[in-house]
């Protein structure tokens, strides 16, 4: 009996034991498996604070505050939206024009010169920021000579690409000269265009002379030396009649060459104007020797509307 069971006891221990083993030789080669297969598969700790510390940065809230950099681009980018305005030189002629300031002068000379008043449209034309120029004639005494000579300034500045504006109440034949130069012609509604064409007046002092007896005595050489006929004739001799006349013609037709070249109109047409003598500010504008019909206070407002900007 004691037998038996010291051998049913070692049956028990022999089984307990084998079960152990085959826990031992089971379990663990498969836990050293899933280990093995699910390592590469999870994130590492540093991936995982990576991938925190981004999504902290994509949930954070913008900076109220600009930098620098940011606050100056958007500085510039302020800048480029906003246009600039047209700049526009302006020059009065409002007083006589003349070829030179006086030599003395207790309290100083404010004398508009000719030479002056050319500087400063040849400044105006070669300052690379300026727009346009506008001029405006009032009463003054300039001579053929001096408007043709702003003329050509002016036809400079429209060469250079530059808009030129020049207004007055009215125009007479010298003051026209000048504007033919301009790329906008404007006259007040209720002006006019005066050019009565080109006249010469001689005086003789003869009949002066002989009421107080008094007689002139010259040696004449030539046919065409006439400069004692003021004092020897009552009328110019046909010699003189004829040169005269050469000389009226060729201002009258350096007039119409030069209004009908700058104005682009036929000559025809500028011939016409002169026979007519006055155009009423609607037919010069019909007949194309003005732009605009505007009174001064408009002139910022056509100016705006024709350079895009306000002036």
């Amino acid at each position: 009996m004691k037998t038996f069971l010291a051998f049913a006891v070692a049956l028990a221990l022999l089984a307990a034991s084998g079960q152990a083993r085959s826990r031992v030789a089971g379990t663990a080669p498969a836990t050293r498996s899933a280990h093995v297969a699910t390592r590469p598969a999870g994130p590492t700790p540093a991936t995982t604070r990576l991938a925190t510390t981004r999504a902290t940065a994509a949930t954070r809230p913008a900076n109220p505050y600009p930098t620098p950099n940011e606050l100056f681009q958007r500085m510039q980018e302020a800048r480029a939206g906003i246009a600039t305005p047209p700049k526009v030189a302006y020059v009065e002629i409002n007083r006589p024009v003349a070829e030179k300031s006086p030599d003395f002068s207790l309290f100083g000379s404010d004398t508009l010169t000719l030479q002056s008043l050319l500087q400063r449209l040849r400044q105006a034309r070669d300052d690379l920021e300026l727009r346009a120029v506008l001029l405006t004639v009032g009463p003054t005494q300039l001579n053929l000579a001096q408007a043709g000579e702003v003329r050509d300034a002016l036809d400079a500045l429209r060469k250079a690409g530059k808009r030129t504006f020049v207004y007055a109440d009215s125009y007479d034949t010298p003051t026209y000269i000048l504007a033919s130069g301009a790329t906008d012609v404007c006259l007040m509604p209720g002006g006019e265009l005066f050019m009565p064409g080109v006249g010469v007046e001689t005086v003789f002092a003869k009949g002066l002379l002989d009421k107080v007896g008094v007689k002139a005595e010259f040696v004449q050489i030539g046919e065409f030396k006439g400069a004692d006929e003021i004092y020897t004739r009552t009328e110019p001799s046909a010699e003189m009649k004829g040169e005269l006349e050469k000389l009226v013609e060729g201002i009258y037709s350096q007039i119409v060459a030069g209004i009908s070249r700058h104005r682009n109109l036929p000559a025809r047409v500028v011939e016409e104007a002169i026979d007519q003598t006055v155009l009423s500010a609607r037919l010069a504008r019909d007949r194309k020797f003005v732009d605009h019909l505007v009174d001064i206070d408009g002139l910022r407002e056509l100016m705006a509307v024709e350079l895009g900007g306000k002036v």
